[in-house]
């Protein structure tokens, strides 16, 4: 009985023992079951995919919680479409059961069920789908176990889709599944038992082998911003449908509500080309799904070229972050975030960055990288815009105000890595990190004022369409003026009176300012053959008859063009500006054909200066310009400004056939800009302006070239023909001041009494004396200067700028300039004068330095006061020269009143030689090799070279070449060698 009543004991623990462990295994499946995303119907819940799958998948696996016995059809992933030719859905039936459809190549119907399957039970369930082609035949797989076999089914081993699948609906968006789903997978390959078994709980990682698409839900997939559910294999992404959006922001700080329409633009262009921008924003969540939230940052306007460099930041519609720049006539960067939405009701953190080497653009959301797109364009834009930004807005007005708040807005000039991204887009930034090129908080303004934290100190200013751009004249003061007329066209059109009263205007100023001389860019009327406009035209400059000289010439709406049989009709032109009117003036020189006045020049002695002007008309053709070469080289005396209608572009290129409007475009035996560069201006050192219109921009447009004498020439776009109202009545005041270089500039509105836009505002070096002698004579004579160099493209050189006798300067100021397309700026270190003194390198292609000390220079030797740091282009196919150049440099010198008084500064440019060639590359081979050695030795016995044959053989970058070149050159090779490349 003991033995029994014990057997009996261990028995109940026994049975005890098992129900405990029964209720903790039933404890610890309900503890570690899957969590999916809940699918219900009553919310249309539904995953469609964002294309199509590429075919149908050998396996198709889908944990899930199905609704116990609904008894209504639930499609679980399907496509059906009402006369489609393929289709393949997977479904619930109405009696709980499942089905397989599948609609292959040339109509043919698979239609299976299934019979006593318990499928919809309420609980977790691993389901599975065989598509065996090679057997024919469809296994239905329940937790491991085949439940169903449907045999001697003829399946097509390929099947084309038509239509776009959807997880939990079909394209007719109903049926949806009643069920919590934790994972879809599809396989290329028909997956074994042993496979499924063993991987229905395992976490997929996207690389196994076989694996098409595998979708993870759960709820970390709804994180309310990006509206996406990613394919771990990372090729189909799908689009949640009617979830519920769940998100908590990480931002405690504040920013600025741009919703009411506030305007604040930068004072100055962004630095360089943006490549990461980043910004906090907060859009309300009930924001229409189909509006357009607005602009970050931005400076888009309409404008009448569709290549006007304009760039936005924005939210697009559905809350799409997106990146917009157009830069060129024949295509342009449209990057969307599609699928992730900010308009969150909270803050979000965005960043997106360009990456040029791989042509891509890349979104994070809160430092997570959420969506990449390769970004299909030849080309990323490098300029810097056309003008200056908007935070919040752009230069629509309030069309595009950002309907929402912003905080802490960053633009680089560098493409941030994630990393990058991720360890700081909730830290505050110091303001001198590398790339930074703008950093807004927006969370207060002084005065109106959103400053900017990095060290450009770009700051935000409230802006008004009016008080932003127009000022009260203030013209440069100076010993005479020279005006330049941009295109009449529309004034001769539409208002003759207003364009009599333009040159009234200069009639009336002809004494007070001094104007000596009006010089036109063509476009006199707008229809070559109304008479009534030439009328109107000829009676408008009659004013200036016997007051101010003037010189004409026409543009393309002056003449009548016959591309097909090469002629140009002026018949108009020389009617209403005759010959014989003109040749009669003291000042008239001649033109290319007696009797014509399309193509002149003349003499004028203004001040100090010698002037010719030579006027050549529009898409001047080869035998025009070889007369142009003629004429100047027969005036090496004199200094040049030509006027012609059409040279430059309004991106500060001369135009050619990548631009609008060219003028071989218009009659085929035209000489473009670039040509007329190229065979005529260039080749002449005593050309120092080139004039033109044509092409419509508000702003003036300068650009500063060296030609093949080293010679500085400067070439102006002037043309206001679009702005608004049209007899506005532009005109560009050149005033000048004997024995000076400096040429200051003014951009007024004889309508308006006002001047447009400070940055039209300048002064320009123009190459009219060789020097100007310092106040206390030549023994006196202060010359700042930096050194010719040949560099290597793509490498980094420093320019030493130093001062001869400057023993009495306690200070120094003025402006380095250099081409911003072939050098970039690394550093500029003003060391002399370091009491006081200030470096601004905001502007692309110019450095302004001043600065004052309490001692004296003390030495009339040269002297270093800066280090200018610049990178060569890298990608340049033939060697490239450019200068650096100095303007508005002046010396400080104590005075006896204890006060500074300015004393002039000479200087002297510096030519900058760009070798296309890699150093080492002696014999321009594109290798290095045991030749270009030999090469380098030879320039060493020969004693020189050319600068580009020394500027490649100084191959470890000292300045000098020498044997330790060749070495220097040998240890390349060899370590190439070694590693086993190509050399």
């Amino acid at each position: 009985m003991i033995v029994r009543k014990s057997l009996a004991v261990w028995m109940l623990v026994i049975a005890i023992a098992a129900q405990c462990f029964g209720a903790i295994s039933a404890v610890s499946a309900e503890t570690n079951a899957p969590q999916g995303l809940l699918f219900d119907s009553a919310k249309q819940n539904s995953i469609a995919l964002n294309a199509m799958l590429e075919g149908v998948p050998a396996t198709f696996e889908m944990r899930a919680k199905f609704a116990a016995n609904p008894g209504v059809r639930q499609v679980l992933f399907g496509n059906y479409r009402a006369g489609a030719g393929t289709q393949f859905s997977l479904e619930l039936k109405a009696d709980n059961q499942f089905r397989y459809y599948e609609i292959s190549n040339g109509g043919k119907l698979i239609d299976k069920s299934t019979t006593g399957l318990s499928i919809t039970t309420g609980q977790w369930t691993h389901l599975a789908i065989i598509r065996d082609a090679a057997n024919k035949k469809i296994d239905v797989i329940q937790d491991g176990t085949v439940v169903a076999t449907f045999e001697n089914v003829d399946l097509p081993e390929q099947v084309v889709m038509e239509s776009i699948h959807s997880i939990g609906t079909d394209t007719r968006n109903g049926y949806h599944v009643r069920a919590e789903i934790a994972e879809v997978r599809l396989w290329s390959d028909v997956r074994t038992m042993d496979e499924l078994r063993d991987n229905a709980d395992a976490d997929i990682q996207g690389d196994e082998e076989g694996l098409m698409h595998a979708w993870t839900l759960d709820d970390s997939s709804l994180n309310g911003i990006t509206n996406v559910i990613r394919d771990k294999a990372g090729k189909l992404d799908g689009t949640p449908r009617g979830f519920e959006r769940q998100y908590t922001s990480e931002f405690q700080g504040t920013g600025t509500n741009f919703a009411g329409g506030l305007e604040i633009a930068t004072k100055n262009h962004v630095a360089a080309a943006p490549r990461t921008l980043e910004a906090w924003v907060n859009v309300p969540a009930n924001t229409p799904s189909g509006q357009r939230v607005g602009v970050i940052m931005g400076n888009y306007e309409n404008s009448s070229y569709s290549d006007v460099s304009r760039f936005s930041f924005e939210i697009f519609n559905n809350g799409a972050p997106r990146l917009f720049w157009v830069n060129h006539k024949d295509y342009q960067l449209n990057y969307v975030a599609n699928n992730v939405n900010v308009n969150a009701g909270d803050w979000v953190h965005i960043a997106m960055a360009l990456d040029e080497e791989n042509k891509k653009g890349t979104t994070y959301i809160n430092g997570e990288k959420v969506h990449e797109e390769t970004l299909a364009i030849p080309e990323f834009p490098k300029d810097t815009t056309s003008r200056e930004m908007k935070i919040g807005s752009d230069f629509r007005g309030t069309t595009m105000s950002f309907k929402g708040e912003i905080a802490d807005l960053r633009v680089w000039s560098t493409t941030r890595t994630a990393e990058e991204i991720k360890a700081n887009y909730k830290e505050s930034l110091q303001g001198t990190e590398e790339g930074l090129m703008g950093n807004w908080k927006l969370d207060t303004a002084e005065n109106g004022v959103y400053s900017d934290s990095s060290a450009y100190a770009n700051d935000a200013l409230p802006y008004d369409e009016v008080t932003s751009n127009w000022l009260a004249p203030d013209f440069a003061e100076g010993d005479y003026t020279i005006a330049v007329i941009p295109d009449t066209q529309y004034m001769a059109r539409l208002h003759p009176q207003a364009m009599k009263d333009y040159m009234k205007w200069m009639k009336d100023h002809a004494d007070d300012m001094n104007i000596k001389l009006a010089i036109s860019v063509g476009d006199i009327v707008d229809t070559a053959s109304s008479t009534t406009e030439w009328a109107a035209a000829a009676d408008a400059y009659a004013e200036l008859d016997g007051v101010i000289p003037y010189v004409l010439v026409p543009g393309n709406h002056d003449v009548i063009l016959n591309n097909a049989q090469l002629t140009r009709n002026y018949t108009n032109y020389n009617q209403y500006f005759p010959y014989s009117k003109f040749s009669q003036e003291p000042t008239f020189g001649g033109a290319f054909a007696e009797g014509k006045m399309e193509n002149t020049y003349h003499f004028f002695n203004i001040g100090d200066v010698e002037y010719m002007v030579l006027a050549i008309e529009f898409a001047p053709n080869d035998a025009v310009l070889a007369w142009a070469n003629e004429v100047v080289a027969a005036n090496p005396d004199k200094k040049v400004i030509m006027s012609t209608h059409t040279y430059m572009y309004h991106n500060g290129e001369r135009i050619g056939t990548d631009h609008h409007h060219y003028p071989s475009s218009y009659i085929s035996d035209a000489n473009n800009g670039d040509d007329m560069w190229n065979e005529f201006v260039s080749k002449h050192d005593n050309i120092v302006l080139v004039l033109s219109g044509h092409i419509g921009h508000p702003d003036l447009v300068v650009k500063k070239d060296l030609g093949e004498h080293g010679n500085i020439v400067q070439q102006v776009l002037a043309d206001a023909q679009y702005m608004d109202p049209r007899d506005v009545g532009m005109i560009m005041l050149m005033t000048f001041k004997e024995g000076s270089n400096d040429v200051d500039v003014n951009w007024y509105s004889v309508k308006n009494d006002q001047l447009f836009r400070a940055k039209n505002q300048f002064s320009m070096e123009l190459n009219l004396h060789s020097g100007t002698p310092g106040e206390g004579g030549p023994d006196e004579e202060i010359r700042l200067s930096a050194a010719d160099q040949s560099v290597n493209k793509g490498s980094v050189f420093t320019v030493p700028v130093t001062i001869e006798k400057g023993a009495k300067l306690v200070g120094l100021e003025g402006v380095l300039n250099y081409d911003s397309s072939l050098l970039e700026l690394e550093s500029f270190e003003f060391a002399a004068f370091g009491s006081t003194n200030a470096v601004n390198a905001e502007t692309p292609g110019k450095v302004g330095f001043a600065g004052i000390s309490g001692d004296a220079l003390a030495t009339d030797e040269s002297t270093v006061v800066a280090n200018a740091t610049f990178r060569a282009k890298a990608d340049l196919s033939a060697d490239a020269t450019t200068a650096i150049s100095f303007a508005s440099v002046r010396g400080i010198v104590p005075s006896e009143t204890d006060e500074s008084a300015y004393v002039p500064v000479q200087t002297d440019d510096a030519v900058i030689t760009i070798v296309s060639r890699t150093a080492g590359d002696l014999n321009g081979d594109e290798s290095l090799d045991l030749l270009d050695a030999r090469s380098i030795l030879k320039l060493i016995a020969a004693g020189g070279g050319s600068e580009a044959e020394l500027a490649a053989a100084d191959v470890n970058g000292d300045k000098v070449v020498d044997t330790n070149d060749i070495l220097a050159l040998l240890q390349i090779i060899a370590d190439k060698l070694i590693a086993g490349q190509t050399i």
